[in-house]
């Protein structure tokens, strides 16, 4: 599909899909050198779009698993852009938050991350996918700083969390079982 659309409407009404899908297609293959190329093409070409906010956090994924030092940095004012852009609001607010995060991990910075996913956490809790990994990756930065009675309490949060019918409102999430088999590892 994206190819297709490349090679018909390039210059056309949705040309800088093309960049961003296919980018998006070779993040997910892990080739980030080539899905990091795609993005730049995006952002590049189509700077006007709008597609230039995912082809934006792309960007920043790339560069964040292509890890060194300088890639890490030039992430890290791609996600702090991104956070800071007022009219790139809703989702893309703890999207950026979560990446910083990330950032920090890559660098062992525990308490910084765990400071990027605690505004998750206080701020961005309508955001279920982002919250619950915000959860699992504070908990996770605690364990690895040492703190794991910090990691209990952060695990024992996520899980005891409850919504105005009384369930868990993180239970559908992926990290929600991950939270239960590492607190039962750390001991609860």
């Amino acid at each position: 599909y994206y190819n297709r659309l490349r090679e018909v409407g390039a210059a056309g009404e949705f040309g800088d899909k093309a960049p961003v899908g296919l980018g998006q297609i070779e993040l997910d293959k892990k080739n980030y050198k080539g899905a990091l190329e795609l993005f730049d093409e995006a952002i590049t070409k189509y700077a006007g779009s709008s597609s230039i906010l995912p082809a934006t956090q792309g960007k920043g994924q790339c560069l964040i698993e292509l890890g060194d030092s300088k890639n890490l940095d030039s992430a890290e004012k791609i996600f702090k852009t991104i956070f800071a852009t007022k009219e790139w609001g809703g989702e893309a607010k703890p999207h950026a938050l979560y990446h910083l995060g990330l950032i920090e991990e890559r660098r062992k910075e525990w308490g910084k991350a765990i400071a990027w996913y605690q505004r998750i956490i206080l701020a961005h809790q309508k955001y279920k996918p982002w919250l619950a990994k915000a959860y699992l990756h504070c908990a996770q930065a605690f364990i690895n700083d040492g703190k794991n009675d910090d990691a209990k309490l952060v695990l024992r949060q996520m899980l005891e969390r409850k919504d105005r019918e009384g369930r868990n409102d993180l239970d559908d999430q992926p990290e929600f079982k991950q939270a239960q088999a590492l607190l039962a590892k750390i001991g609860s």
